[in-house]
């Protein structure tokens, strides 16, 4: 209920941001810069409707509710993303592997559909957000009895003061100075992978790439 507090009231922020978007969309003379505005605007407003869907998900779930759950195998939600994904940002790519040999046993989840496909585009979209060369990777494997999703793009890496605060309310890194968003998404990634009984981490690689690592148990 905590959680859901917060996050009702802290709605109001992105919200404000959505009419500040308006509100400069109204001062810009330029055709080129408006048509820019209203891209940004549509792909805001979308986030933000994928954030209430989640948020009606959660609330359900923290109110007694059983969550919905239906067996899925990860790899072809992700593929679904990553196909979303495409449409809007052509030209970055997403390399899928896998760490052993595809058994399909080691690949299904039971899970809310649309909470984990919100999970994963959140994830995805981070390494658009913040990769340093249009290119992001997802590994695939499992260890003991739990699927393993590690998600990795090179870029400016979060320090180690600030990984503390990842998963609060709104809390926004040195690396995202610049880029769009909220910084709601890995709040929502901590809830809904929480509620799957798995658990989400971030570290860097050699201080150039940044790896966020979800865990979820197998069907």
């Amino acid at each position: 209920r905590e959680f859901l507090g917060n996050i009702s009231h802290e709605l109001k922020t992105p919200i404000s941001i959505l009419v500040s978007n308006f509100e400069r969309i109204e001062k810009e003379t330029s055709i080129e810069k408006i048509q820019e505005l209203i891209k940004f605007q549509k792909e805001d407003t979308k986030s933000l409707s994928d954030i209430i869907n989640s948020l009606l998900e959660i609330t359900k779930a923290e109110t007694g509710y059983s969550l919905i759950q239906d067996k899925i195998r990860i790899d072809e939600l992700i593929f679904d993303v990553s196909d979303e994904l495409k449409n809007v940002y052509p030209n970055f790519q997403f390399l899928i592997e896998y760490s052993q040999e595809n058994d399909e046993n080691n690949l299904i989840i039971s899970a809310n559909i649309p909470l984990i496909k919100a999970a994963l585009m959140n994830l995805m979209l981070n390494c658009i957000h913040y990769s340093s060369d249009k290119k992001g990777r997802i590994l695939i494997s499992c260890e003991r009895n739990n699927l393993i999703l590690s998600f990795e793009n090179n870029g400016a890496i979060i320090s180690i003061d600030e990984s503390q605060f990842l998963f609060q309310h709104f809390f926004r890194g040195k690396n995202s100075k610049g880029k769009r968003g909220f910084g709601l998404g890995l709040v929502f990634i901590h809830k809904i992978i929480t509620l799957h009984s798995g658990s989400v981490s971030y570290n860097s690689s050699n201080d150039t790439s940044n790896i966020f690592t979800i865990s979820l148990p197998l069907s």
